[in-house]
């Protein structure tokens, strides 16, 4: 009964940013997968995972961070599974450094989130990214920083010599 409510009225789909007004759950969590029984997320900034039992989410109040006025960037880097544990590490380290210092992003509701590691093929890293002060009629102002992103990735995974796929992106 609580999956088929949570698809009716869809409080949030995966890759929202939501808080969960419940002292259990880290306040800052990203949604990773809605199964039948359990909804699994992650949190920032320690990418710790939550299995999270759907009845508590029907069941509490959430804030949906995402479905504000600002715009989220949502990108999937795809590092090749060849690249050192150490390397990883620090590639993630110095994106969230680069996010922080950024004044055009929202600095606590950023992520970076290494989300699964593939030994014949890619280590995947998800960066959810909101914009601040940006709103939805003001749309030509957001492809500056993504292409300042864009960038900032290309130069960063060069000087690391780390080799990826251009990054799956979507934007709302």
């Amino acid at each position: 009964d609580t999956f088929v409510l949570m698809l009716i009225v869809r409080p949030f789909d995966v890759g929202d940013k939501i808080k969960i007004l419940k002292k259990d759950y880290d306040t800052n969590t990203v949604i990773a997968k809605i199964g039948l029984f359990r909804t699994i997320a992650v949190s920032a900034p320690d990418s710790q995972y939550y299995s999270i039992p759907n009845e508590d989410l029907i069941d509490n109040s959430i804030v949906n961070l995402t479905r504000s006025s600002s715009y989220v960037i949502n990108m999937l880097l795809k590092i090749s599974h060849k690249t050192s544990t150490s390397t990883v590490i620090e590639f993630k380290e110095i994106l969230e450094s680069f996010f922080e210092k950024n004044d055009d992003l929202d600095q606590n509701l950023s992520l970076v989130t290494i989300l699964r590691i593939n030994e014949t093929t890619s280590i995947d890293i998800m960066i959810k990214i909101f914009l601040r002060r940006i709103r939805a009629e003001e749309w030509r102002a957001v492809q500056p920083i993504i292409s300042e992103i864009n960038l900032y990735i290309q130069r960063l995974a060069k000087k690391l010599s780390i080799s990826y796929e251009l990054p799956e992106q979507s934007i709302y």
